[in-house]
């Protein structure tokens, strides 16, 4: 009778583990959406402002704002006027912060950072607004508990006209995004640096 106790007992128990596992990972969103699209263009161009030859954008996403850890294997911006062409030397890095905002608008360089996209974008406009689909070439692995900050680096010495007009969120108390634009030369000191309570809106895909 005990052993048959035991083994129900047991039995129950795997059910119940197995069940609160079946919900933890169906609680897993596969993309998380920051920023409610509120307004086009504002100030300055983020992520890739590539009106310039270089350029570079910082943004601060809460953990609150992603809401679960997770892999991240692509990211989307999402656009609202621009048209299709490539550009090359575009690069993303991300890393996990303490931070919640920006005290200083400066060049925060890469140490510490993850580079998680190296290479070409290219740029598929249809003539509507839509996000923006770039798959990462290494994978960054969320925890969570962090917030995420998110750097882009446009270093690709050429300018077009045709660039894209990225929507951002506004509204904040604090300064969410910083960045910094210039033609002669990558701004790693401050050329026409700013920080804004904006943050570019972004799609965060996977997360499993």
């Amino acid at each position: 009778m005990n052993n048959k106790m035991t083994t129900i007992t047991k039995t129950i128990l795997t059910a119940c583990c197995l069940l609160l596992l079946n919900l933890s990972v169906k609680s897993q969103s596969n993309t998380v959406t920051i920023g409610n699209m509120n307004t086009n263009y504002v100030t300055a161009l983020s992520p890739f402002d590539n009106y310039y030859k270089y350029s570079w954008a910082d943004n601060i996403y809460l953990t609150t704002d992603v809401g679960q850890a997770g892999k991240i294997t692509q990211i989307a911006f999402y656009v609202y006027e621009g048209t299709t062409y490539s550009m090359g030397s575009q690069q993303i890095l991300m890393r996990e912060t303490s931070s919640s905002s920006f005290s200083s608008s400066s060049y925060p360089g890469t140490t510490g950072f993850t580079s998680v996209f190296n290479g070409t974008i290219s740029y598929n406009f249809s003539g509507g607004n839509g996000w923006q689909v770039i798959t990462l070439t290494t994978p960054f692995q969320y925890d969570g508990l962090s917030n995420l900050e998110i750097l882009t680096l446009n270093q690709a010495g050429s300018y077009t006209n045709n660039y894209q007009f990225f929507d951002v969120t506004t509204g904040y108390s604090n300064n969410r995004m910083r960045s910094d634009y210039n033609d002669a030369s990558f701004p790693s000191s401050c050329v026409n640096c700013g920080a804004y309570s904006n943050l570019t809106n972004i799609l965060i895909g996977n997360m499993k």
